[in-house]
């Protein structure tokens, strides 16, 4: 009945989630940029007011969850427990089939810049549905050819407004 399942916090970081934050400190390490990685479970919202943030993750992420109120893309729970990327303009959602051993074939990304944010200032958001778009999240954050492509994209003065982008990621 599960009664004999005890919770263990803080001790267990998801494979997407490592990949992501692996690949952002070795680009700012480059950059002789200090960082400081923490669990999200032990952050308090005054943590977050005191430098840039980047919150990696989704579900693995109660800040990704608690502080997405105003952003266009969000990350919801259906009634069947499935997470799902939603367009709070358009409600259009992304989702993946959910196989019996976790795996999917496909993921979808949200990765954001939030300007000004409710923290007091910049918030950026790497996360997938599943662990799969995490990982590549990190991964597209820190390739700046990548990255340029999408950006390229981009209407005139984007680098002053908020930006969220929704990714197709394939699994392979």
């Amino acid at each position: 009945d599960g009664s004999d399942i005890v919770p263990v916090f803080n001790q267990y970081v998801g494979f997407g989630d490592m990949v992501a934050a692996n690949e952002v400190t070795a680009m700012l390490a480059r950059k002789s940029k200090g960082v400081r990685l923490r669990m999200a479970s032990s952050i308090e919202f005054a943590d977050l007011r005191k430098a840039p943030t980047l919150l990696i993750g989704a579900i693995t992420n109660r800040w990704t969850l608690e502080l997405q109120q105003n952003w266009r893309f969000r990350f919801v729970r259906t009634p069947e427990a499935r997470l799902v990327i939603v367009d709070t303009q358009t409600d259009q959602q992304w989702s993946i089939p959910s196989k019996d051993d976790g795996s999917a074939p496909d993921d979808y990304i949200v990765a954001s810049r939030i300007r000004n944010s409710v923290t007091g200032g910049t918030l950026m958001v790497a996360a997938g549905l599943k662990q799969f778009g995490t990982e590549a999240a990190g991964r597209l954050l820190t390739d700046p050819d990548q990255l340029g492509l999408i950006l390229r994209k981009l209407p005139k003065g984007w680098e002053n407004r908020n930006l969220q982008v929704v990714l197709h990621a394939r699994v392979i």
